[in-house]
């Protein structure tokens, strides 16, 4: 049995900066994980953008802002 391919690719950038990209294998665990490291580590102005490995397509961003997450997901639009 073969492992599952990690195509969920999270980027978090400060200031233009690239700060950390992680990769998983599902979407559900991204988002969980993101969101704590936003709540732990996050400064106002960071990005958390989820994209999909092989194929680039944007999935959604986690935007920090003062006392509070703002989200944008492709099922929102």
């Amino acid at each position: 049995m073969s492992a599952s391919p990690r195509n969920i690719l999270a980027s978090r950038v400060r200031g233009g900066a690239l700060l950390d990209i992680r990769r998983y294998v599902r979407l559900d665990t991204a988002i969980r994980r993101q969101t704590e490291l936003a709540y732990l580590e996050g400064q106002p102005g960071d990005v958390i953008e989820f994209a999909h490995a092989e194929t680039g397509m944007q999935i959604g961003t986690i935007r920090v802002q003062v006392r509070r997450l703002v989200t944008n997901w492709v099922w929102d639009s």
